[in-house]
């Protein structure tokens, strides 16, 4: 993967994990164990999932900022980024659908 295409995944990851995506960009799914914490800790853990700025090796593997952990309210609280129909090196939102699937670290 080039360094260009790595730093626009970053950037689109980026969006839609601080939920500003383009339309069609991507989507995100909460886990059961994260719907049970009730509305007002959802809100708190998606703000937190948000702001997250601690990328190192063990959230950013590719360079992509395609995963990370936050603590919640008690909660331990991981996301991570999915891209789907992507064929290596692929960007375009149009042919590339990105899920943040945010979840329990218990759900892991």
């Amino acid at each position: 993967m080039t360094v260009d295409t790595i730093a626009r995944n970053r950037e689109l990851n980026d969006e839609l994990r601080r939920l500003c995506a383009p339309p069609g960009c991507g989507t995100y799914l909460l886990t059961s164990g994260v719907e049970s914490l009730g509305d007002e800790v959802i809100l708190e853990a998606l703000e937190a999932v948000a702001n997250f700025q601690e990328f190192d090796d063990g959230h950013n593997l590719s360079g992509e900022h395609e995963c990370g952990a936050v603590h919640v309210a008690g909660h331990r609280i991981f996301w991570k980024i999915f891209k789907c129909g992507c064929i290596e090196g692929l960007v375009d939102p149009a042919q590339v659908t990105r899920v943040m699937t945010v979840m329990l670290a218990s759900e892991y």
